[in-house]
């Protein structure tokens, strides 16, 4: 995968608007969020997106691919996130063959993913551990409809 264009131009049958801004980030440790008012991820100015080296562009472009709500479960146990965060953790992978779950929780590595175990450690982690399991094989969900 040469970058984060080519990978969207093959991923999205139509690609959602990308912007670069600051703004919504006030106050937020991701550096990318899709709106699906807009069609639209916004991405900090701060953020690689050429290489996407914690995959959230990959995430995004699932949000934008699906361009639905949530099945009302709790963030980030929804269909919705399921299938986010799997293809993220898929594209992590297979960028970087030597990384395991517990790197995720290295803020030197995976600064902004980190995060999410420092922060909610207890309560995500099982369930992010749980995606990165699906995001080995062929029960890797690609639809809501398959994680429902």
């Amino acid at each position: 995968m040469n970058s984060i264009d080519s990978f969207l131009n093959e991923k999205l049958q139509i690609r959602p608007k990308i912007v670069v801004d600051t703004k919504s980030f006030e106050g937020k440790t991701d550096p990318t969020q899709y709106s699906a008012e807009t069609h639209t991820i916004l991405v900090k100015p701060t953020y690689n997106m050429k290489t996407d080296p914690e995959g959230w562009m990959v995430h995004e472009s699932e949000h934008a691919k699906l361009n639905i709500k949530d099945d009302n479960k709790p963030y980030p146990e929804n269909s919705v996130e399921r299938v986010a965060y799997t293809a993220q953790f898929k594209f992590l992978k297979a960028t970087n063959k030597a990384v395991v779950f517990n790197d995720l929780k290295d803020s030197k590595k995976f600064p902004t993913l980190s995060l999410k175990f420092t922060k909610y450690g207890g309560e995500w982690e099982p369930v992010l551990k749980k995606y990165w399991e699906m995001a080995n094989g062929k029960d890797a969900p690609t639809n809501t409809k398959e994680v429902a």
